[in-house]
């Protein structure tokens, strides 16, 4: 965790020092901000969902059950 804290760490440095408009994360790096949201010292122009909603589809039986909610198809 301590390597995690110390990412996020860096990357609210960034935010500060600079004028960037968004922050869009991609893959396994687009989890870690949405849980570490709170982390960053200032509001982040971050570009992703909540946790919540990673914990929504983050699985096979929860994707499933929120695809069939929403009537998104999905094979057998």
């Amino acid at each position: 965790m301590g390597h995690v804290c110390s990412h996020l760490r860096r990357v609210a440095e960034v935010l500060a020092a600079r004028p960037i408009d968004a922050l869009l994360p991609t893959h396994e790096q687009t989890w870690l901000f949405a849980v570490g949201r709170p982390l960053l010292a200032t509001p982040a122009p971050l570009v992703t969902s909540t946790a919540s909603a990673f914990g929504r589809l983050q699985g096979k039986i929860a994707f499933a059950r929120t695809a069939d909610a929403v009537g998104l198809p999905q094979p057998e």
